[in-house]
């Protein structure tokens, strides 16, 4: 499979792609239907449906390998395909399935940078028209087991204090100060990670730009590979998504995230805000 040079993709450069065969649009945007405004062509990616493992205890965790390339090859998709995913608002479940498809091999994928706003902006067209099923694909997925790992590697991790850890949840559900809002879960974060509140890194769906990339993550990492996670590990892709467009690419994401580590019975958690690792929440 071919690779992207950059996760994102400008409007100009999918209007200028969109028709042809190769280019697979898919709209992430949770709880969307199809006969929303969408870009044409676009067909729905959804993240509760097939690109989650629904016999797992934890939400939102990867899906089966089986059940992945099944639902693919449903949408089209081929070895040589180029996916392009978007949302209509602002970042959130669209870098989860960018993350799962390059956790799972394939590489050839790219975020819209804007979304659906600013190919709006650009003039460009829409429909509420559902699109028409695709012939069906050929792609055979590949797993890398590195880029999404569970509790047991995190708490390794933790224990040799050789990752770093960010985390992407509100700094009020971090710190403690806010209840979370999955029931029976403790309040807190797992012990010595950061705060970088997925909002703080984009703008009115935008991700922010390199230059501010760096000055939120910069202070928050070092040398060291690099865990992300979230409430389930959703927006934990979203600081993947930055990390990578700053060059870091020794990054994974924990799958069960808080909703597995918050448990009643989970591993020990931290309250209060972490010396010297709190990104500011912006909007």
């Amino acid at each position: 499979m071919s690779s992207s040079t950059t996760p994102l993709i400008s409007v100009s450069e999918l209007a200028r792609s969109i028709t042809d065969e190769k280019t697979i649009v898919l709209d992430a945007t949770v709880g969307a239907a199809p006969t929303d405004p969408h870009i044409p062509g676009a067909q729905m990616a959804d993240l509760d449906g097939a690109w989650s493992d629904h016999d797992s205890p934890w939400p939102h965790t990867k899906p089966q390998v089986p059940v992945l390339e099944a639902e693919l090859r449903r949408l089209g998709v081929h070895a040589d395909s180029h996916v392009v995913i978007y949302e209509r608002n602002e970042l959130f479940a669209a870098p989860r399935i960018w993350w799962l498809l390059k956790a799972f091999g394939f590489d050839n994928v790219s975020i819209l940078d804007g979304g659906l706003l600013a190919w709006e902006n650009a003039h460009l067209p829409t429909t509420t028209e559902p699109t028409a099923s695709r012939d069906k694909g050929t792609v055979s997925l590949n797993p890398r087991d590195d880029m999404i790992i569970d509790e047991e590697a995190v708490c390794q991790h933790l224990a040799a204090q050789d990752r770093r850890i960010l985390d992407a949840r509100s700094t009020a559900r971090f710190e403690g100060r806010e209840a979370e809002p999955r029931p029976h879960l403790r309040s807190g974060h797992i012990p010595t990670s950061g705060s970088v509140p997925y909002t703080s890194l984009q703008r009115d769906g935008w991700i922010l730009s390199d230059e501010e990339l760096q000055r939120i993550l910069g202070p928050l990492i070092d040398e060291r590979p690099i865990v992300t996670s979230c409430g389930s590990g959703v927006t934990a892709c979203v600081i993947a998504l930055a990390l990578d467009i700053i060059g870091r690419k020794d990054v994974a994401v924990y799958d069960g995230s808080w909703a597995q580590w918050g448990r009643e019975d989970g591993p020990e958690i931290a309250t209060g805000p972490e010396k010297t690792v709190s990104a500011h929440e912006e909007s």
